[in-house]
């Protein structure tokens, strides 16, 4: 899959595989993770950055959230990489705190009040929010938006979740096909990982044992794979060997004075090819 990231509604070109993300059976709580290159003079996001991860091809939003983690990981004169984790759009939910009493109200009446009060950028359209209790009366004493969620959610049988287009889905639970045209339900768990090849050996940043180094990487979603080695960022002067479908190639004739080394990662994907940036020192 051809992945595409946005932060703050621009478009991220420089990142590194993988991008991991993990959701829970119904879709309701999502994180994800992914490395980021940026010259030692770009400028890193700020924490609480909103992040959404999309199908390039098909415009298809896969996460959306925000960043709560940052990290170095790899750090030379001409690169850093940047290690990003990101909590889903349940992160909103869990930072807003309501007051409020209702009485005579059904569930859906409650949840849109209650998130037309404080935040009203997560739409709650009856399309997508069901009704599913007569009038009740329900009391919230400085509880966040998903306490409120999880209450109304267990006294009707509902699940609920967020999605990327922030519109809050509220159904019967165990429903397969919902009453608002929903084919199936929101999400079927687990996590996956996708994106260009990574390098497994040697170490990003290390230094290299000798003029002969055999490179291996994990396939990723690539169909092929291409090396470039330089002592100059971004180009190929010492080692380009033809691109193949195997995960290792052994490049010799490197330098051994010490000096720094540009290796890039050349991945096929969907007919388009990716590429991540490493450092390594010459032996």
């Amino acid at each position: 899959m051809n992945l595409q990231i946005k932060i703050n509604g621009t478009a991220i070109h420089a990142v590194l595989p993988s991008v991991t993300i993990t959701k829970d059976l119904n879709g309701r709580s999502s994180q994800a993770s992914f490395d980021m290159a940026l010259s030692p003079a770009g400028t890193f996001p700020a924490m609480e950055s909103e992040v959404i991860i999309y199908n390039a091809l098909t415009a298809a939003k896969i996460f959306r959230g925000f960043i709560t983690s940052t990290s170095i990981d790899q750090k030379s004169v001409a690169l850093q990489v940047w290690k990003v984790g990101c909590v889903g759009l349940e992160y909103l939910l869990q930072n807003v705190s309501i007051n409020q009493t209702w009485t005579g109200m059904t569930d859906r009446q409650i949840i849109q009040d209650a998130f037309t009060t404080v935040l009203p950028e997560i739409t709650t359209a009856d399309g997508t929010v069901s009704q599913l209790l007569t009038a009740i009366d329900y009391v919230a004493k400085d509880q966040t938006l998903i306490e409120l969620m999880k209450q109304i959610s267990a006294l009707s049988g509902a699940d609920w979740r967020v999605n990327e287009d922030k519109a809050l889905v509220y159904y019967p639970s165990g429903s397969i096909l919902a009453p608002f045209g929903f084919s199936d339900k929101p999400n079927t768990g687990g996590s996956y990982t996708i994106g260009p090849a990574s390098m497994t050996s040697p170490a990003p940043g290390s230094t290299l044992t000798g003029s002969t180094v055999t490179f291996q990487w994990n396939a990723g979603s690539g169909t092929q794979y291409g090396l470039w080695v330089a002592d100059s960022f971004g180009v190929n002067n010492l080692a380009s060997p033809p691109a193949s479908t195997l995960t290792s190639v052994t490049v010799t004739g490197l330098p051994t004075d010490g000096r720094m080394l540009y290796v890039r990662l050349w991945s096929l994907i969907g007919g388009s090819w990716q590429s991540i940036d490493y450092t390594y020192t010459a032996a």
